[in-house]
């Protein structure tokens, strides 16, 4: 008898089993409006996985809410404001960290 996980649609199709790639929160935290800054997550590969900042927030602005721009160098992830994005409104946001299972 096989063991495992495998999930279908309403249509019968295969849609998750154990071979699918299913993404894990590693790391979540709040940044601050207009912020720099770094973090190293243990364990985070970047040719495995993803780091973004949602940005929080409604804006007043016809340019839009635009979020922090994110790099990664190894297992560390920074994070500064966007310099070109002069006339947008800069929010606080959520940086996220995936990891592909």
């Amino acid at each position: 008898m096989a063991h495992g996980i495998e999930i279908y649609n309403q249509h019968g199709q295969l849609r998750v089993s154990l071979t699918s790639r299913i993404t894990r929160l590693l790391f979540s935290r709040h940044i601050s409006r207009g912020s720099s800054g770094s973090v190293t997550v243990p364990g985070f590969d970047p040719n495995k996985g993803v780091a973004m900042v949602i940005a929080k927030g409604v804006s007043n602005s016809s340019y839009g809410v635009v979020p922090h721009q994110v790099s990664v160098s190894g297992e560390t992830v920074s994070w500064s404001p966007h310099s070109e994005s002069d006339f947008a409104d800069h929010h606080a946001g959520q940086l996220l960290v995936f990891a592909y299972a």
